[in-house]
């Protein structure tokens, strides 16, 4: 978005300030998460769109947008 516009938007998490650049937090990520990779803004926001959109009518649990670490728990 241009400097000097409003629109709507999902805040960055406090917990994602702080991991912001993290090495220790990206060497985690792709040691344990399937996809190797922290998840980055745009990851997020496909998601939101998703849950926002009639494709997602029929769903009735969590959406999980962890890169997949949450199956090997």
């Amino acid at each position: 978005m241009p400097a000097g516009q409003q629109g709507e938007r999902l805040p960055p998490t406090r917990a994602a300030r702080a991991a912001a650049g993290e090495p220790a937090l990206d060497a985690f990520a792709r040691a344990r998460t399937p996809l190797c990779r922290r998840a980055t803004p745009e990851d997020v926001a496909d998601a939101a769109l998703l849950l926002l959109s009639p494709g997602s009518d029929f769903g009735t649990g969590p959406v999980m947008v962890d890169g997949g670490l949450s199956v090997g728990m």
